[in-house]
């Protein structure tokens, strides 16, 4: 009887482990391109997210631009554009998305070249028009990897 009250309680505290456990994201140094409201609003967003997610082992660079004129890309700054200021999920996804990059640019940089080689003889016959590619036969496989760290 002793064992089931202790399983009891363990499986309470894995189940509110989460609820009490304090994100550890990195402190982001986020810039406005513009210093417009959407921008802001863009801004709280992230801050938020970053406060309520444990977003440390996804984040590699701390330097983000905001910029409403812009499309999220991840180099030379990682850009966040205003695309999902109403969608949480998505506007995490699309952070994430671009720090997978800089974990390629960071930490595989001279691995870039074979993988692209290695993707290209694995799957000859990637899509790499819109809308399945970008258009780039470079760069849409090497999303395939980016896709993947995600």
């Amino acid at each position: 009887m002793h064992g089931n009250k202790t399983m009891k309680y363990l499986l309470i505290a894995i189940v509110l482990l989460p609820v009490f456990a304090q994100a550890k994201t990195p402190k982001l140094n986020l810039t406005l391109a513009h210093n417009c409201p959407a921008e802001e609003k863009r801004k709280e967003q992230i801050e938020r997210l970053a406060a309520n997610y444990d977003l440390e082992k996804y984040t590699i660079t701390r330097d983000i631009v905001i910029d409403q004129q812009a499309i999220n890309h991840s180099a030379p700054v990682l850009t966040q554009d205003l695309r999902f200021l109403d969608n949480d999920d998505r506007a995490l996804s699309a952070y994430v998305h671009e720090q997978a990059h800089w974990v390629l640019m960071t930490r595989h940089r001279g691995e870039v070249r074979g993988m692209l080689q290695d993707l290209k003889s694995m799957f000859p016959d990637l899509p790499i028009a819109a809308p399945q590619g970008d258009g780039n036969e470079g760069t849409s496989y090497i999303h395939l990897v980016v896709l993947m760290l995600e």
